[in-house]
């Protein structure tokens, strides 16, 4: 039995090795247990230290088969969570340019008053 691990966006258990979450399509991004570089899931071996990954070759060649099935699946997701994030980003700044303005208006407001008040006061003093 192969090892299995929860995926980090639904926690449905995948095989190590799957290139993508079989639930949600969430990719997969591997590191090398001694080096820490990333790999493809379909490599035996490290290309940065050489040192044996633990997934098997009879599934690294599923994977492969699958993979070139599923990744267009894969890349209209992919775009469709980073348009989401493009979206969240562009009412995160302008709810920010909101808030500036709103600010802004206040400061204005409030320098505004404390003119007045100073021009009543001089003038009071002048007047006197």
């Amino acid at each position: 039995m192969m090892p299995n691990f929860q995926c980090p966006l639904c926690s449905n258990y995948n095989a190590i090795g799957d290139p993508a979450c079989k639930v949600c399509g969430e990719r997969f991004i591997y590191n090398c247990p001694v080096c820490s570089a990333p790999v493809d899931n379909r490599y035996s071996h490290c290309p940065n230290c050489g040192d044996i990954l633990y997934w098997g070759i009879v599934q690294q060649q599923a994977i492969a088969q699958v993979s070139s099935d599923v990744v267009p699946d894969l890349d209209k997701k992919e775009e469709k969570r980073k348009s989401r994030q493009i979206s969240q980003a562009d009412e995160t700044a302008q709810a920010r340019t909101r808030s500036g303005k709103s600010l802004l208006w206040i400061l204005l407001i409030v320098i505004s008053i404390l003119l007045i008040a100073a021009m009543l006061f001089i003038d009071r003093i002048i007047n006197k």
